[in-house]
């Protein structure tokens, strides 16, 4: 029987695979602009985790659950898809000029915050 950490490890290996199979799908080229998620490294799953709390925090607000299920990632990088800067438009200047976001970027847990309180405050106000 795995033990907790072993089950902790796989069920962040999965949810790993839903961000990026989402981000891929919505952001990344040909669809969207961005460069594609073609590797979940140990940044990249460094980065899932560090997202979890942020993630866990939005899921309960939208679905009364913490569980981060595929859905979630399709509807926050769908959300991202619509925020100019976020999806890669821009207007990026200076220095910044040749930046793009990346998945990395996205899983940030102040752009996630960012993101999801537009996303929040569009609803209200629509």
């Amino acid at each position: 029987q795995p033990d907790r950490k072993s089950r902790e490890k796989a069920r962040i290996a999965q949810i790993a695979e839903d961000a990026k199979a989402a981000y891929n799908r919505i952001l990344a080229k040909p669809t969207g602009l961005l460069s594609a998620c073609s590797v979940l490294n140990k940044p990249r799953m460094k980065a899932v985790e560090k997202a979890l709390p942020t993630a866990r925090q939005i899921c309960q607000h939208l679905f009364g659950n913490e569980r981060v299920t595929p859905k979630f990632w399709e509807d926050y990088f769908t959300e991202a898809s619509n925020d100019d800067f976020s999806a890669g438009r821009g207007p990026y200047s200076g220095e910044h000029a040749n930046w793009r976001p990346d998945f990395e970027y996205l899983l940030r847990e102040t752009t996630m915050a960012k993101l999801f309180d537009r996303a929040m405050s569009e609803d209200a106000a629509a």
